[in-house]
């Protein structure tokens, strides 16, 4: 219900979390969505890394042998 209302801006959800205001409880509506954004960000790196790493592995397999 609140939820669907909620749009999520980091720059304001980091200055109210400073600014404790009347309408800091649309931060905490706004939590999940923050946490997903997050880990979907950690999670485009790490399988970022996991191929630079695959490739890398890769690379040192073809000039080796």
């Amino acid at each position: 219900m609140a939820g669907a209302q909620c749009v999520f801006n980091p720059v304001a959800y980091r200055l109210q979390l400073f600014a404790v205001t009347n309408n800091c409880s649309k931060i905490y509506l706004c939590d999940i969505e923050f946490y997903q954004i997050v880990s979907e960000i950690f999670g485009g790196f790490y399988f970022l890394y996991r191929g630079l790493t695959r490739i890398e592995s890769g690379l040192a397999r073809r000039l080796n042998s």
